[in-house]
């Protein structure tokens, strides 16, 4: 069994609330600034091209072996997914 096995944050996925998330961890003012960074400190090519790359990264340990990515990824995952 492994010890990484919670999902990344959705922080970027489109159409997703990350409050939910990051809740467990975050205050209800820390929630609000991250919320506030992201619908205005962001333009939306780079959300919609974070949001390609974070698809892509999620994808790529389920086509490799058919596992979810582990969060936070290991060395051995980052260092292979890198070598990819």
């Amino acid at each position: 069994m492994s010890l990484h096995t919670t999902k990344p944050p959705a922080l970027l996925n489109h159409g997703s609330s990350f409050v939910g998330d990051l809740s467990r961890v975050l205050t209800p003012d820390d929630v609000e600034t991250l919320s506030h960074l992201l619908k205005r400190g962001i333009g939306e090519n780079t959300l919609r091209g974070t949001r390609s790359y974070l698809a892509y990264l999620e994808a790529w340990p389920l086509a490799c072996d058919g596992e979810p990515l582990e969060w936070p990824p290991t060395k051995e995952t980052v260092m292979r997914f890198i070598a990819h």
